[in-house]
C-alpha cells in the first residue's frame, strides 16, 4: 500500500489490494494489481498496467502503453496506446490508439490519433461521441 504523498519509483510493481492514494506519483513501467485504487490527483506513467477492476480518478493522469481493467471516471485522462477493460465515464478523456471494451457515456471524451480507436461491439457510445467505431471483431 502507498498512502498520502508517497512516490513510487522506477519499475516497482504494487500486487494484490494495493492502494495508490493522495498525489502519489507512480512512474515508469509500475504495475498496479487485483482490486488496486489509483485516486487523489494520481499520476500513473509509462507503461503503467493497473488490473482487476482498478479505479482511476480525482484528476488521474495515466500515460504511456496502459492496460486498465475497470473503470476511468472523474477527471481522469488517459493518453496512448491505452486498453480499458470497463467503463469510462464523467469528464474521463481517453485520447491516442486506444481500445476500450465496455462502455463509453456521460461527458467522457474519446480523442482518436488514428483509426485504430475501437469500442468492442455490443457496447455503446453515448453523447453523440462520433470518434468511435463499433467493430465486429475485438481487436488484439
Amino acid at each position: 500500500m502507498v498512502y498520502g504523498n508517497a512516490h513510487v519509483c522506477d519499475k516497482t510493481r504494487i500486487y494484490l489490494n494495493a492502494h495508490v492514494c493522495g498525489n502519489a506519483h507512480i512512474s515508469n513501467k509500475a504495475w498496479v494489481f487485483h482490486n488496486a485504487i489509483v485516486y487523489g490527483n494520481a499520476r500513473v506513467l509509462g507503461s503503467a498496467r493497473i488490473k482487476e477492476r482498478a479505479q482511476i480518478y480525482d484528476n488521474a493522469v495515466v500515460n504511456g502503453a496502459a492496460k486498465i481493467y475497470g473503470k476511468v471516471y472523474g477527471n481522469a485522462s488517459v493518453g496512448c496506446h491505452t486498453e480499458v477493460h470497463g467503463s469510462v465515464y464523467g469528464n474521463a478523456r481517453v485520447s491516442g490508439y486506444f481500445l476500450i471494451r465496455g462502455r463509453v457515456y456521460g461527458n467522457a471524451r474519446l480523442k482518436r490519433r488514428s483509426d485504430l480507436c475501437w469500442v468492442s461491439k455490443n457496447y455503446e457510445v453515448y453523447e453523440g461521441d462520433n470518434v468511435v467505431k463499433i467493430v465486429e471483431n475485438e481487436a488484439a
